[in-house]
C-alpha cells in the first residue's frame, strides 16, 4: 500500500511542477517546441544520384559489388539483391554513407525499340 501512495504521491508532484513550469514559461515555450515538432527534414540531393556507372568486380555470394563512378571505386549494393557481371552498367538510386544503391541501367532506346516490336502483330 505504501508503494502505491507513493507512486501516487510522485505522479501529483510532478503534475504541479509541470502546470507551473508552463505557467512560467508561458506559449513561448510552446511556440518553440511546435517549431522544431513540426520542422520536416531537409531532403538532401547528392550529386551521385542519377550517375551512370560500370560493374568492376563482383564475386558470387559477396554482399556488395564494386563500381566505377566519374573515376572512383565505390561499394554499391543492386536494388533487387542481385549481381550483375562486370562490365554492366548501372545508375546510381541512392547514396549510404560510403556505399551506392544502384539499378541495372536500361537503355531506353532499346526498350521503346523492343515494345515497338512487340506490339507489331505477326
Amino acid at each position: 500500500m505504501e508503494v502505491l501512495s507513493g507512486i501516487l504521491l510522485t505522479c501529483v508532484v510532478l503534475g504541479i511542477i509541470g502546470y507551473l513550469l508552463r505557467e512560467v514559461l508561458g506559449e513561448e515555450a510552446g511556440a518553440v517546441f511546435k517549431r522544431y515538432a513540426q520542422a520536416a527534414p531537409e531532403e538532401i540531393e547528392d550529386p551521385l544520384v542519377g550517375e551512370i556507372g560500370q560493374v568492376v568486380e563482383y564475386k558470387e555470394g559477396a554482399e556488395l559489388m564494386k563500381v566505377r563512378i566519374r573515376g572512383e571505386r565505390w561499394s554499391a549494393n543492386l536494388i533487387d539483391g542481385r549481381g550483375l557481371p562486370t562490365g554492366a552498367e548501372v545508375r546510381v538510386t541512392a547514396v549510404n554513407g560510403l556505399v551506392l544503391d544502384v539499378e541495372e541501367r536500361v537503355d531506353e532506346d532499346a526498350s521503346t525499340a523492343g515494345a515497338a516490336v512487340e506490339e507489331t502483330p505477326s
